[in-house]
């Protein structure tokens, strides 16, 4: 693995807020603004060092899930600070009937010097970010520097797989919705939900889109419900499970839970 420096390109803020990019700066406590998306160096690997990252993450991929089924089987959540026990009830219902439950995506957080294994520092499978930098914008920037180069990234072809692989666990005859939180100001969320939408469509899934803001509650069904009164079947929600259980909502949204197979009303 190697670090290289290299010249931005010029107009790069321009070029990346084009490819879906919104937020390449960053704004600090002094209220100066650093580059977000830094180009001024890359990363370069070796297949053999690529195929060693690839083993790592799959082997902390098996590691994560063996976790998971120790919490449950030997209920420790409590370790973890979930408390709630219809919260445990929802969780531990919803590994045990993973089958039946739509899987699409999560993000590692890897800490790599190049001379070992790499090192967990997060598996964010609930809310993963960093998608739109990774699948667009990387892309483009190694066509105009190095056209005959390939990156370890098939990110966007895997997102239209997983979709199309997921689609028969999703509730029939409504659209899948893509929702956020509108108090994302920076636009991250909304940007990583519009390409998840984008992916989903072509898979071939209906969609639309709300914001975690405008989803309501139909007292007269008891379901949730959009802006136009339409029930909500489904959800894709850049949005953490530990607000969603919290929030004023919370008591609906585990009454109606579809954890598989129907066994609710709105599958999250």
């Amino acid at each position: 693995m190697e670090r290289r420096t290299i010249e931005p390109r010029a107009g790069w803020q321009q070029t990346v807020e084009r490819q879906g990019l919104i937020y390449p700066l960053t704004r600090y406590p002094d209220d100066s603004l650093r580059p977000y998306w830094d180009e001024s160096a890359y990363y370069a690997f070796s297949l053999p060092e690529v195929e060693a990252l690839e083993e790592v993450v799959e082997e902390l991929h098996r590691m994560c899930l063996a976790a998971a089924e120790h919490i449950v089987t030997e209920n420790r959540f409590a370790d973890l600070g979930i408390t709630d026990p219809r919260v445990v009830r929802a969780v531990a219902e919803a590994w045990q009937r993973r089958d039946e439950l739509p899987s699409v995506y999560g993000r590692f957080d890897l800490r790599h010097d190049g001379t070992g294994p790499a090192k967990m520092l997060e598996y964010n499978a609930d809310t993963p970010t960093s998608l739109v930098e990774a699948a667009s914008p990387q892309w483009f920037w190694m066509e105009d520097r190095f056209p005959g180069a390939d990156q370890w990234n098939s990110l966007h072809e895997r997102l239209v797989a997983a979709w199309k692989k997921q689609a028969a666990l999703l509730p029939p005859g409504s659209p899948l919705y893509f929702a956020h939180s509108a108090a994302d100001e920076l636009g991250e969320d909304l940007m990583t939900v519009a390409y998840l939408k984008e992916t989903a469509q072509q898979a071939g899934l209906d969609t639309d889109w709300i914001s975690v803001e405008e989803i309501g509650w139909d007292p007269l069904s008891g379901r949730f419900v959009d802006n136009q009164l339409r029930f909500i079947r489904s959800c894709f929600k850049l949005y953490p499970w530990e607000w969603l259980t919290t929030d004023r909502f919370a008591d609906h949204v585990l009454d109606t839970l579809d954890n598989g197979g129907g066994t609710g009303t709105t599958l999250w």
